[in-house]
């Protein structure tokens, strides 16, 4: 079996197929790990790292608003607009 390309999904690959008793060959360009599966891609994501809740928890309901439409470009004029929130939010918890 040969398998081209050292990143994780090969390595794994021939881990498996290789303890399942097949004769597995290995083919990379550079050294294992050396392309994506060794570095960060450089991912944006449109969204922050904690939920909504957390994030008013954490900031404050204007900080917390202000923050996701930065990142969702879209109106949060109305704390309905506030993923999470049902349609009838009570007050945001107190920023700590």
């Amino acid at each position: 079996m040969a398998i081209v390309g050292g990143g994780l999904t090969g390595v794994v690959a021939a881990l498996h197929l290789a303890r399942n008793g097949a004769k597995v060959h290995l083919f990379e360009q550079h050294t294992v790990g050396f392309g994506a599966s060794g570095r960060n891609g450089g991912m944006a994501t449109t969204g922050m790292s904690i939920g909504s809740r957390q994030a008013v928890a954490n900031l404050g309901f204007d900080t917390a608003v202000r923050l996701y439409g930065a990142y969702t470009k879209r109106s949060t004029s109305s704390r309905r607009s506030w993923p999470g929130n049902a349609s009838t939010a009570s007050s945001p918890a107190p920023a700590s």
